[in-house]
């Protein structure tokens, strides 16, 4: 796979007829929106389908002014690159409705996989392309998708990972961590380990503040004392009344790679807890607040406090 630019030459009827690169987006969630609005912006022909989609996903598509196609089999047949970019729960499924899309197609094409999975998932992934005959890029975002052009970076490996990385580095800052699948995503599942650990930590800690009623001054010196850790949760935490759900499964898939390789995630573990336990609060996702106001609103529901952890968050694999 070779691509230098946002387009690509074609040859029809015996001529050369230079195209625009078609990046079909799978699916225009918060990322995959930001992602695609910024290809689009950079001359590349983004593309997706709303089939069976929610209303918030149609309302950021438009706001990304991606262009619609009526079928996830439309996408296929007319993309070069794919980009998934959908819950870590879904990204399997994703992959299998790709590939049953694919079916008796000669045409090139790579699929890039950038959800937050464990190696294995990867793995399992990778296996389904290589039967559809589909070049397979093992892909991760480190950053916020509102930040993706200012702290961002997007990490790739695999064999064709260099060819996307000249594309997607027109959108954010990309890296390339070799010609294996599955170091992209170990590399997201370590970050996401310290990056969510970090959180959890200081949740923890600043409700036992609040408890004293010490919250205020301890917060003012920890970001006194320690500010690289700090601006982790001030730029985070508020992100969590909309994306804890999410966090708790990314959480879930750190702890199997680290399981994999033979560790026990027993910090991973309790991380994953604690977010589970603010992911249970509800708390409501419809205005913003700085990290000391939903620390405020953690303490009045009393999480952290609760003797067991809700069924729902109960990790569903065997990590031990």
């Amino acid at each position: 796979m070779k691509h230098s630019d946002a387009h690509t030459t074609r040859k029809d009827m015996g001529s050369e007829q230079v195209v625009p690169l078609t990046l079909g987006v799978l699916y225009p969630g918060e990322m995959g929106s930001v992602l695609g609005g910024l290809l689009r912006k950079q001359g590349f022909r983004t593309i997706t389908t709303l089939a069976g989609r929610s209303k918030r996903t149609r309302k950021l598509c438009r706001h990304a002014q991606l262009e619609v196609v009526h079928s996830l089999q439309q996408l296929v047949d007319s993309a070069d690159i794919v980009l998934s970019t959908v819950h870590p729960d879904s990204a399997p499924k994703v992959a299998e409705e790709y590939c049953a899309c694919r079916s008796g197609k000669a045409r090139q094409q790579c699929f890039v996989d950038l959800n937050s999975i464990a190696p294995a998932t990867v793995a399992h992934i990778e296996s389904m392309l290589a039967d559809a005959d589909v070049d397979f890029v093992d892909g991760a975002v480190h950053g916020m998708a509102a930040q993706l052009t200012t702290f961002g970076t997007i990490y790739l490996s695999g064999a064709s990972a260099p060819a996307v990385a000249v594309v997607l580095e027109r959108a954010a800052r990309t890296r390339v961590l070799g010609d294996r699948a599955g170091a992209a995503s170990a590399f997201k599942m370590l970050i996401s380990g310290v990056n969510k650990g970090v959180t959890a930590l200081l949740v923890e800690v600043c409700l036992a503040a609040r408890e004293v009623d010490l919250l205020e001054p301890f917060f003012a010196s920890c970001g006194e004392a320690y500010p690289g850790l700090m601006s982790i949760l001030e730029r985070t935490l508020p992100s969590y009344p909309q994306h804890a759900p999410r966090r708790v499964q990314e959480l879930r898939e750190a702890a199997q790679m680290v399981a994999d390789v033979g560790l026990r995630p027993r910090m991973i573990e309790s991380a994953r807890q604690v977010i589970g336990e603010i992911s249970a609060a509800g708390l409501p996702s419809d205005n913003v607040r700085s990290a000391i106001q939903i620390l405020a609103e953690l303490h009045a529901r009393e999480v952290l406090k609760q003797s067991q952890l809700p069924d729902s968050i109960t990790c569903q694999r065997s990590v031990e």
